[in-house]
């Protein structure tokens, strides 16, 4: 059994929605794999039939055949109670409604999380809980697949699915905020089990900056390349020899490999690995507009 203290105060995340300043390629990267808190719930199916089990039996199976873990405190869930359980193949929510069925437990689930909690003790009931539906879309009518919605003032959130839809549990009445790169963040307030229509509008301001890459200078909005930044400060203040030992661990998919081991060889510098077929993970460098292969000379910039 996993047994872990559920922590009864939730810090805001002040940094939460500079996330969506990061690019595309990594918002999508996190939600494939971090995101999809609904449709997990809704899909996961579980086995338990017994005639005589314990609750806190019953929650080890649902962890044993499931990625959920379960939250609560020890001395304020009671766990111990006899119950009878007949599901097969049946959601792990309609499995809690059933063992949870005229208790005084109350469960709520984030994420991959499931917290169990004394309604006495969270000062809630399972009427007052606020379930808020909906769809994200733009001005054209398309979905927006992995709009972030989150409940403000708290961790609580989820993202919208393929087709653009969301589900989301709220504590109680009160404030969403719907953001995505791109797009004007809005703040919506909600009624009781409200389902919504989202439209968001594209942040033009955002969209037209221009970026700087090493063929050229286009809009933001153009973009379909990843980019990453490092500052020249950062390298500045590196403790080594040369520029490209400065750029290691600095950013993703760069890796340098020590050839030679004469003094001042410089090192070859791989992109996105060094398993290309015909070996073109060679680096273009464009050093003040002049483009050029050669890594002994981009070594020899002076850090």
């Amino acid at each position: 059994m996993k047994n872990i203290l559920y922590q009864e105060s939730i810090v805001e995340n002040k940094h939460l929605f500079h996330i969506m300043k990061i690019t595309a390629l990594i918002l999508f990267i996190f939600v494939g794999t971090t995101f999809a808190t609904e449709t997990y719930s809704q899909t996961m199916k579980v086995t338990v039939v017994a005639d005589k089990i314990s609750t806190d039996k019953v929650i080890h199976e649902i962890e044993k055949q499931t990625d959920y873990l379960f939250v609560y405190k020890v001395n304020e869930v009671n766990l111990k109670r006899t119950v009878q359980v007949n599901a097969e193949n049946k959601s792990v929510a309609e499995v809690l409604n059933k063992v949870f069925e005229g208790t005084d437990i109350y469960y709520a689930m984030e994420g991959k999380n499931i917290m169990l909690m004394s309604k006495a003790k969270a000062g809630v009931t399972a009427q007052q809980t606020n379930k808020v539906t909906g769809v994200v879309k733009d001005k054209a009518g398309i979905p927006i697949i992995g709009a972030t919605i989150i409940e403000k003032g708290t961790a609580n959130g989820t993202v919208s699915d393929i087709d653009g839809n969301f589900s989301l549990q709220l504590n109680s009445q009160g404030t969403i905020i719907i953001s995505y790169i791109g797009y004007i963040t809005q703040e919506i307030n909600v009624d009781k089990n409200q389902e919504l229509v989202i439209v968001l509008e594209e942040d033009t301001e955002t969209l037209d900056e221009v970026v700087v890459v090493g063929y050229g200078a286009i809009q933001k909005r153009s973009v379909s390349t990843a980019i990453s930044t490092v500052k020249g400060g950062k390298i500045s203040d590196m403790p080594t020899s040369n520029i490209s030992q400065s750029l290691v661990g600095m950013s993703s998919g760069i890796t340098l490999q020590q050839i030679s081991g004469e003094p001042g060889a410089a090192p070859a510098i791989r992109v996105r690995g060094s398993g290309s077929i015909n070996s073109g993970n060679d680096p273009l460098f464009v050093i003040d507009g002049y483009p050029t292969t050669d890594a002994e000379l981009f070594n020899n910039i002076n850090p």
